[in-house]
């Protein structure tokens, strides 16, 4: 990994954006390519909540993203003249696996994590299998564990609904990401974030997440 990433050719005017997918190894990769990115200015927020509160000529001005963010918030919103972009996935087995066990284990033992999209369905969820969980459609969080990594790939402005649940339709426009319409964006990210607007995974959605995997710059597996 360490020896792919060294490739990768940065120029001061390019911009780096790493779509952590929870539960991906992203902490690690994290890690591995700190010492890549020295001297990049870089966002300090890893959260799609915290990103929207800076304006978006503030935003275009770093040069490295790190967080929980989907591919389309660049490719569509921030920089849609392009940037580099890295990921990891894993098996989705595995990951949603490990995704459940890592609430679960939040749940019983530190009690309820800082995950609003959820506060009314802890204590349900405290109680639930993973296959039991995966059989309740009626949960928000149910959505977020099928075909999670294919959301965060293959959302895209034309496709508002594939964006996993715990993110809000952003991006009700066009391809023409003006400040008035990322004004927009901010204000439907604090009104409904958290909410579950019933968005469907389709194969679209997957054809354009394939592609996007053939176009960034660094994949992983785990």
């Amino acid at each position: 990994m360490r020896s792919k990433a060294r490739e990768i050719d940065i120029q001061p005017t390019d911009h780096v954006a790493f779509i952590h997918i929870p539960k991906t190894a992203g902490t690690t990769l994290n890690a591995a390519i700190e010492p890549l990115l020295a001297g990049l200015s870089s966002c300090p927020e890893y959260f799609l909540a915290g990103l929207v509160q800076s304006e978006l000529d503030d935003l275009r001005k770093f040069q490295v993203f790190r967080g929980h963010f989907p591919y389309a918030l660049f490719s569509d919103v921030i920089f849609p003249e392009g940037f580099i972009g890295l990921t990891f996935l894993r098996d989705p087995v595995e990951r949603t696996t490990s995704n459940y066990r890592f609430i679960h284990d939040l749940l019983k033992r530190d009690g309820p994590p800082v995950l609003p999209q959820y506060a009314d369905e802890f204590e349900q969820i405290k109680h639930l299998t993973l296959v039991e969980l995966l059989e309740r459609t009626d949960l928000r969080i149910n959505k977020d564990l099928v075909n999670f990594q294919t959301g965060f790939m293959g959302s895209s402005v034309s496709s508002p609904a594939a964006l996993p649940a715990f993110l809000p339709k952003l991006f009700p426009w066009g391809k023409s990401v003006t400040h008035a319409r990322y004004n927009q964006l901010r204000s439907r990210v604090r009104e409904t974030f958290g909410m579950n607007e019933n968005g469907e995974i389709t194969r679209t959605n997957l054809n354009i997440a394939k592609q996007r995997l053939k176009e960034i710059a660094f994949l992983g597996l785990v």
